[in-house]
């Protein structure tokens, strides 16, 4: 077996002091699958060099990479996209793909870099940005597991629209581009799914445009307060008001008072990170 190790640093996560803010270089982890076999050496390579190592180093690097164990049970039947295939062919494609555990803070992929594979996130929750020539970067939207990202570039589509970053541990499986692309002409469930899924992100953007462009920003907080509620209104920020901030492409100041307005006007309650609808 080859198996790929790459390590490169490229833009990350907002510092989460609004919309825009300082790009802060991160880890990048590429667990891209490796095709082809081998029983001698495992090819480690970074951004700028490629090296060979023999059969004791590739022993050891083969158990750093495989330390976290089995990872039978992330299955591509749970994951929306592929939950109508036949048992027998999530089995292959789970053959044809690796998963590993990704750390939060891991740049999954790089806004302008070539797409080769698409990410399956199994657990956890990535979040997509945008970057401007000056540094700075634009929080798109966050993913929560399962899920797979990067869809739609790769059917219509070259580079990484947007860096993605993991905003919690994950569970990443790493599909092939070509696979991907062989699903969508072969297994009309896949397209269906695909289809649907892209009519969904059209029509919340354009939800999104429109709620920023016309609501207040007392508005728009409780839209979206409203929108993570669980069935009793309780509300868990996972990444606090910052996160929220983040999200709704506004400052932290911003949310803040927003959220205090709300607790005026008996909108809201509020204790440390836990928001309940009122």
């Amino acid at each position: 077996m080859v198996i790929v190790v790459t390590a490169c640093i490229g833009p990350s996560s907002a510092d989460n002091t609004g919309a825009l803010s300082r790009a802060k270089p991160k880890p990048v982890l590429d667990c891209r699958p490796a095709l082809t076999t081998s029983t001698t050496a495992i090819t480690a390579r970074d951004c700028c060099t490629q090296r060979t190592v023999g059969k004791g180093e590739a022993g050891r690097l083969y158990r750093l990479i495989h330390q976290n164990g089995p990872v039978t049970d992330y299955r591509l039947a749970d994951v929306p996209l592929f939950a109508a295939l036949a048992p027998e062919v999530c089995r292959k494609l789970e053959q044809l793909s690796s998963v590993r555990q990704v750390p939060r803070g891991t740049v999954l992929a790089v806004e302008g870099e070539p797409l080769d594979r698409l990410f399956v996130v199994h657990t956890g929750r990535v979040a997509a940005y945008r970057h401007s020539e000056s540094g700075r970067q634009a929080h798109i939207r966050t993913d929560e597991a399962p899920v797979v990202v990067d869809k739609a570039t790769a059917i219509a589509g070259d580079c990484h629209l947007f860096t993605w970053t993991v905003l919690a541990d994950a569970m990443v499986r790493n599909l092939p581009r070509e696979v991907f692309g062989e699903l969508l002409r072969t297994e009309a469930s896949v397209a269906l799914q695909a289809a649907r899924h892209l009519a969904t992100q059209a029509n919340q953007a354009r939800d999104d445009y429109l709620t920023a462009a016309t609501d207040s920003t007392q508005a728009r907080v409780l839209q979206r307060l409203q929108s993570l509620s669980d069935p009793a209104g309780a509300v868990r920020l996972p990444d606090g008001q910052a996160g929220l901030a983040d999200e709704l492409g506004l400052t932290r100041v911003t949310v803040s008072r927003a959220l205090h307005q709300l607790i005026d006007d008996g909108r809201i309650s509020m204790r440390g990170r836990t928001i309940r609808l009122t």
